[in-house]
């Protein structure tokens, strides 16, 4: 019989994979906290397999998992997995939290925080114009972000709350990508980023950690915009998740 051709660009057939269930549930969990598929859209456990070129087993372990971690819905009465809506009050908790425990690193270790080894994006980098350079340039920023907030988790000393702060980069990525998507937003950002680099490497402590309670008020304020675009950027978009599985979601 002939084999489904894997829908993994760059990767192996999942079928010859002795991880198969682990590599499942983090290619739909990958695509489903980047918000991109629709909401309340139904998750068809036998065509999501087909697209993997899987049995329907690993995929029902991994939506049963997603929604145990309450990133899909499960009807009641056995009637199926959808995606949920982003909730901005999770959101807005996700964002008080890793900024209690950075603030938490930087009062008891600022002076081994480092910035060697990530790469710091130039403001007319991120900011060009031109729409795949300047989409180029977000997700460049986004990954210094994010490897900015793991390198200041680190310098606590706790794997747990290390822990803590990677589920808040996978959980808010995609609002963070959205977000450096609108210039003058990128220009704000970028801007408040670097100052609290500066604050934090002078030994201003007191002063950065204020930055960041500021642009955390500001963050919290614009959620519900940023939720809202999201979803109808979903919904126009109206891809399902089989379509989105061959595509590499927007990383931060």
């Amino acid at each position: 019989m002939q084999r489904h051709q894997a829908l993994f660009p760059g990767h192996e057939d999942l079928s010859d994979d002795h991880d198969k269930a682990g590599q499942v549930y983090s290619r739909i969990r990958s695509v489903l906290i980047s918000y991109r598929v629709p909401p309340s859209s139904f998750l068809n456990i036998r065509t999501i397999a087909k697209a993997l070129n899987v049995s329907p087993t690993p995929v029902r372990e991994s939506l049963i998992r997603l929604a145990n971690e309450e990133l899909v819905l499960q009807a009641s009465a056995g009637r199926g997995y959808f995606s949920r809506v982003p909730s901005v009050e999770q959101l807005a908790a996700e964002y008080e939290a890793a900024f209690s425990i950075i603030c938490y690193a930087v009062r008891k270790n600022a002076q081994d925080f480092s910035l060697t080894g990530l790469r710091m994006v130039q403001d007319e980098q991120a900011l060009d114009p031109a729409e795949e350079t300047a989409r180029d340039g977000v997700c460049k920023f986004v990954i210094f972000l994010e490897s900015l907030y793991q390198r200041l988790a680190a310098i606590s000393g706790n794997s747990i709350l290390q822990t803590h702060v990677q589920q808040f980069i996978d959980r808010t990525s995609f609002i963070r990508e959205f977000d450096l998507l609108r210039p003058h937003r990128r220009h704000q950002i970028i801007e408040n980023m670097m100052h609290f680099i500066d604050l934090l490497q002078a030994g201003r402590i007191e002063e950065a950690i204020a930055n960041l309670e500021q642009q955390l008020i500001a963050k919290t304020r614009l959620l519900p915009e940023l939720v809202h675009g999201v979803i109808q950027r979903s919904a126009a978009e109206n891809k399902p998740i089989e379509a989105l599985l061959h595509e590499s979601p927007l990383r931060g």
